[in-house]
């Protein structure tokens, strides 16, 4: 279902949530100004839903741990607030790409992303999003960007250790404290860090 890049405006509609066979959700780029509806949990098979580039308000809805088939969500560049629901480590590790700059979420990030272990791309940059970056045992394998700039986020610099695959790491204009060294890179990583 594929309607990015018009002048779409008004609300999602909460049919939406009843495409339960579509594997592909794009609203992006248009002037959605409603919040995204619960209904949308609905949608079991949905494996990209990209809602960036509008004006979407609200939160984001607890009902996104229903998209277990999800690869792929950006969120970013709307006016949505609120705190990332816990629930979207219900997800799994069917995520890849979790894309929610330019915000106004808030909140730390919830301890249940390190459910997420095909994570690839998680960007959470220009937001309010406050408190330390969770500490995942089993760390994030395939983990190849991790951005968290512009935010309010505290405490010690990540380990990356157990993210063996990280090319760009960006954790500028935070509240970071601790040294340099306790990021323990692998000799083999390489990339652009920014600090």
């Amino acid at each position: 279902f594929a309607l990015e890049y018009n002048a779409l405006t008004s609300s999602i509609p909460t049919e939406l949530g009843q495409l339960v066979s579509g594997q592909k959700l794009f609203l992006n780029t248009n002037n959605i100004t409603s919040s995204l509806p619960t209904q949308l949990g609905g949608l079991s098979a949905v494996q990209d839903f990209l809602a960036n580039s509008n004006q979407a308000t609200g939160t984001i809805p607890t009902e996104i741990g229903r998209l277990t088939s999800l690869q792929a969500f950006d969120a970013s560049s709307n006016s949505m607030a609120g705190a990332i629901p816990a629930e979207i480590g219900s997800i799994g590790s069917s995520l890849e790409t979790a894309v929610l700059d330019s915000s106004l979420l808030s909140a730390a990030s919830p301890r249940s992303i390190c459910s997420l272990s095909s994570l690839v791309i998680a960007s959470l940059s220009a937001k309010q999003l406050s408190g330390e970056v969770p500490v995942c045992p089993s760390g994030f394998q395939q983990l190849e960007v991790f951005n968290v700039a512009n935010n309010g986020m505290t405490g010690a610099l990540p380990s990356v250790r157990q993210w063996p695959a990280i090319n760009y790491l960006l954790l500028h204009r935070n509240n970071f404290n601790g040294t340099i060294g306790k990021l323990e890179f692998n000799r083999s990583q390489h990339g652009q860090v920014t600090i």
